[in-house]
């Protein structure tokens, strides 16, 4: 009874995590929201976000590190997207990492002709993607091998489609790059003018 009671218990949170991704999904796609941008304090963000993954990093014994240089405390975007980015992004990096490893967050700002650009980069030292699933991750529904995500805690296939619509709304850019047993890399680009972050 045991047994099948963790079954149904294990089936119920991922049914409740698909809803609540497709949820998400759906809002970052309708014509009708809106995501004002305004000014967000990095530094309190990764520590909320750090305390949201605080079970997980800990039940894998894994190093949270950041690196955020003086003076990117404070960037231009929407809160809710840079949350929600940030969050799917430190959940996949610890599922798809070995006990013992680290899960790093870099800030870096960019300047450049049309306005600064600020870079969040999500990089862990875990199994890594094979090249041919590479350009497929960011498709929905889509999970990489069962056995190379190390975690009997399946996700819902739709965190980094969720990431992928989300840094679109801010006009900004997602690029990954992984190394088969040497980790994975997820980088943002969020530009930092207030027209272009701004989206109807």
């Amino acid at each position: 009874a045991r047994h099948f009671i963790d079954v149904i218990d294990r089936h119920g949170k991922r049914l409740e995590m698909l809803v609540a991704d497709l949820l998400e999904l759906s809002r970052l796609e309708s014509a009708r929201t809106q995501f004002r941008p305004s000014e967000v304090r990095l530094g309190e963000l990764l520590a909320e976000v750090r305390e949201q993954h605080e079970e997980a990093l800990a039940r894998k014994t894994l190093r949270w590190e950041t690196d955020l240089p003086p003076g990117l405390d404070r960037i231009w975007a929407n809160s809710h997207l840079i949350r929600v980015i940030l969050d799917n992004l430190v959940d996949n990096a610890i599922k798809f990492s070995d006990p013992g490893g680290v899960v790093r967050v870099r800030c870096r700002q960019t300047p450049g002709p049309g306005g600064a650009t600020v870079s969040l980069a999500v990089e862990d030292e875990g199994c890594g993607i094979r090249p041919e699933e590479q350009a497929r991750v960011f498709e929905r529904f889509y999970q990489v091998e069962r056995a190379r995500s190390g975690s009997a805690m399946r996700g819902t296939g739709l965190g980094l489609s969720i990431v992928r619509h989300a840094v679109a709304a801010m006009k900004g850019t997602v690029e990954l790059t992984s190394e088969p047993g040497r980790g994975t890399t997820v980088t943002v680009q969020i530009p930092q003018s207030p027209d272009s972050a701004a989206v109807s």
